[in-house]
């Protein structure tokens, strides 16, 4: 009888880990793709039990979905976040006005939980991207020699 684990699967009593960029969260697996693949954000090695395995978090890198593991930034390239935020409350505004149909509105305010770089963006024109920046940089003159 073959021995079931989480991060693997069996087939014909072979047990084989769970491929890079993939998980297994089930005990008795037996389908070589698992439970499913890495979210963006993050990356999966061989043998993950978690779509959230491991954060991407370096800024001169980026996860896709189904990551195996960290993509390195191109040189000319920035790198592009995903935004996560934990929403701690509602907050109701009133008014008095009549004119308005809608007279209350809500609001979520929310609470920054983490950001994850998932791609990477071409820097345009007239910007700087050095590989290790969320955004492009304006090209600035401050190592411009201007004689007087």
């Amino acid at each position: 009888m073959p021995t079931y684990s989480i991060g693997a699967y069996c087939i014909n009593g072979v047990k084989t880990l769970c491929p890079a960029g993939r998980y297994g969260s089930a005990v008795q697996n037996i389908d070589p793709l698992c439970t499913g693949i890495c979210l963006g954000g993050y990356w999966c090695p061989e043998g993950s039990i978690k779509s959230t395995q491991e954060k991407c978090g370096k800024v001169n890198s980026f996860c896709p979905e189904g990551s195996g593991k960290p993509n390195v930034v191109s040189s000319g390239y920035y790198t592009i976040a995903a935004t996560f935020y934990n929403m701690t409350s509602l907050v109701y505004h009133s008014s008095n006005d009549t004119s308005k149909l809608n007279s209350t509105s809500i609001d979520l305010e929310r609470e920054l939980l983490l950001e994850l770089q998932v791609d990477q963006n071409l820097c345009e024109p007239g910007y700087y991207c050095t590989g290790f920046s969320y955004s492009p940089f304006p090209f600035l003159y401050q190592f411009t020699y201007f004689p007087t």
